[in-house]
């Protein structure tokens, strides 16, 4: 089965809508909004292969995110063209609390590998972001010891970005 893409105009416009009733404050609306998305609508994506999801979470929508999630049927591991999952977005741009909603969801995988085989913890690793790093290292399945397309960890590249904290932390996880 081939994907369908949506050009990315109507993905924009379903987001700016959305946007807009969380900008507002407007929660009836924007509730309104995401119960009224089609299931089709909800995976579809625009010719960056972003979804709706993908959208919010990458720009933080908190509120957006948390209804999209309640919507039957996401996808929660869609993979964009670079092979980024909503997860490895928030935990690259730092969105914990976002993080920790994934984190939540059922069926959410989490050793993912975007098209450089970089996972959620490698890029949280190598940017810094320790308490996305902390929430990850929280899950029973997460793998440490991924290696990229360069034969890099988690580990690796905390340690040559000089994020001590991260370091420790994964040291303590037994990583390599």
């Amino acid at each position: 089965m081939s994907k369908v893409f949506y050009d990315r105009p109507i993905i924009d416009q379903i987001f700016e809508e959305f946007r807009k009733a969380e900008d507002d404050h407007d929660i009836e609306k924007l509730t309104n909004l995401v119960e009224r998305l089609p299931l089709e609508d909800v995976n579809q994506q625009d010719n960056n292969s972003w979804t709706v999801l993908i959208y919010a979470s990458r720009y933080g929508y908190i509120k957006i995110v948390k209804l999209l999630l309640e919507k039957e049927g996401i996808n929660i591991n869609i993979q964009d063209g670079d092979g980024w999952t909503v997860l490895i977005h928030v935990s690259r741009y730092n969105y914990a609390e976002i993080v920790k909603l994934l984190l939540e969801k059922e069926g959410i995988n989490i050793n993912i590998q975007d098209n450089c085989d970089r996972t959620a913890l490698i890029y949280a690793s190598w940017c810094g972001q320790t308490e996305v790093v902390k929430l990850l290292l929280e899950k029973e399945d997460i793998d440490v010891n991924i290696k990229t397309n360069y034969g890099r960890t988690a580990l690796i590249y905390a340690s040559c970005n000089g994020n001590t904290e991260i370091v420790e932390l994964l040291k303590n996880h037994k990583s390599n």
